[in-house]
């Protein structure tokens, strides 16, 4: 028998949610601190027309 194409989706993704629940029953979840992240300092995402902006220039 093979598998359901149409439902894959459904499943890896039920599957993700079982092994995120088994890691949390195993230790307790810890957030990132302000300087862990360092948001303030680093942005989290850059703009795409400044990474094209700046690989133009070096072409």
């Amino acid at each position: 028998m093979g598998s359901s194409t149409r439902l894959a989706a459904h499943y890896d993704m039920r599957a993700q949610h079982r092994e995120s629940l088994a890691a949390a029953r195993a230790v307790p979840l810890e957030s990132l601190t302000d300087r862990e992240l360092s948001l303030r300092e680093q942005p989290v995402t850059i703009f795409a027309m400044r990474a094209e902006k700046s690989r133009l220039r070096y072409e």
